[in-house]
């Protein structure tokens, strides 16, 4: 919580080396606890110049623009260039989600055509899939929704368990844990899911 000290040392970072952009991750995160949007915005477009494909400086501008309520400009940072970045840190899918609310009936169905059009280009993107998803629910196309949404968490699963077959990953669970609150349930379900065949529900 001591981001004015952090600042200063981000700063003799970037001072020492003005092409790290992670650095200016760090400044931008430091200048946007601080409240210090305006800074913290030209720091984190630096580091994005510096390294496009830098997830977390992305995440921390779309956050700032979301507190400004720009939404629109960060959704549209969002789908910038994804279709090159092949992994999405689930904090990003709760920021596209949170922006989505912010958005009328009339943008969404704008936005769900021009996603559709994407995900033509790059079918296996699996960003893409869980946006498309998310807007065809909003649409009451719930049937759709539901298959793009399967595919992701078979995307997902995949990516973190490349040992687990798909015919496995279809089956349903295998067990199930059931226990009343304070019953130690979530230690159990952290202990079982240290084994490198289980894989526990998302």
């Amino acid at each position: 919580g001591q981001h004015s000290r952090a600042e200063v040392h981000f700063r003799q970072a970037i001072k020492s080396r003005p092409d790290a952009a992670w650095s200016h991750q760090g400044l931008g995160e430091c200048l946007l606890e601080l409240n210090r949007l305006d800074e913290a915005e030209q720091i984190l477009r630096t580091g994005m110049q510096l390294d496009s494909t830098n997830l977390w400086i992305r995440y921390h501008l779309v956050h700032l623009l979301k507190i400004q309520h720009r939404h629109e400009e960060a959704l549209g940072l969002l789908l910038k260039n994804n279709p090159a970045i092949s992994n999405i840190d689930i904090r990003m899918y709760q920021e596209v989600e949170s922006l989505l609310n912010g958005f009328d009936t009339t943008e969404q169905q704008i936005l769900q055509v021009q996603v559709e059009d994407l995900l033509r280009q790059y079918p296996e993107h699996v960003f893409l899939q869980h946006l498309c998803a998310w807007l065809q629910m909003h649409s009451g196309d719930y049937d759709e929704s539901a298959k793009k949404m399967r595919r992701v968490l078979r995307e997902v699963w995949h990516q973190d368990f490349p040992h687990i077959s798909p015919a496995q990953h279809a089956s349903g669970p295998d067990f199930l844990l059931i226990g009343q609150p304070k019953a130690a349930t979530t230690a159990l379900y952290n202990f079982i899911g240290r084994h490198p065949n289980v894989v526990l529900p998302l």
